[in-house]
């Protein structure tokens, strides 16, 4: 398990590539598995939950949305799937009925959470991989192997701004308090304020 696990309402779901690809759904009081739901590779990221639905990337360049309440089997089959050109390393994040995520295909994708149809795409200069999306007031922040990080209009996936860094950021920006975070392997740490 490379990906942290998360939990909702009493239930964890994680990653598993110990033996086979899947999503493991479990009580977490008790540890006991509840379900489980095959992807077509190795997953690096956290799943997001939301709307009854639960999201994870996977390395065979697909998004999965699975109901996360399971399917009454301990089996259970995607709801839907979105194909992107190339590994999903980084972590879905999931807001206002939409869904996203970076590609190692050098994209950030937008697909709609409840039926996965493709909204938009915007091309960034280098694969993304470990860093994944923050989501506020209708922007979403990434950044990418290029060193950018990238303010998005999440309804219509216009690049409001960019900045910057002097290497790949790192992990997920994070938005707090009017403020958007990022960190990067140039050893700074960055912080924008928001207009507002």
């Amino acid at each position: 398990m490379y990906a942290a696990p998360v939990v909702a309402r009493g239930v964890v779901y994680a990653a598993n590539n110990s033996v086979t690809y899947s999503l493991s759904v479990l009580d977490a009081s008790s540890g006991t598995v509840l379900w489980t739901a095959p992807t077509g590779g190795y997953a690096d990221s956290s799943p997001a939950v939301s709307g009854g639905l639960v999201y994870l990337g996977s390395g065979d360049g697909k998004l999965y949305a699975f109901p996360a309440a399971g399917c009454g089997q301990s089996t259970c089959s995607p709801v839907w799937t979105a194909t992107t050109g190339s590994e999903v390393q980084s972590s879905p994040s999931v807001a206002d009925g939409m869904v996203f995520v970076g590609s190692a295909d050098h994209n950030v994708y937008a697909f709609d959470a409840l039926t996965g149809a493709l909204e938009w795409t915007v091309a960034t200069g280098d694969p993304i991989t470990i860093q994944s999306a923050a989501v506020a007031n209708g922007v979403v922040f990434i950044g990418s192997n290029d060193h950018v990080l990238r303010a998005i209009d999440a309804l219509t996936g216009q690049v409001l701004w960019t900045y910057t860094t002097g290497d790949l950021i790192g992990g997920s920006s994070v938005v707090a308090n009017g403020w958007v975070f990022a960190g990067s392997f140039d050893k700074n740490f960055y912080a924008f304020h928001l207009p507002g």
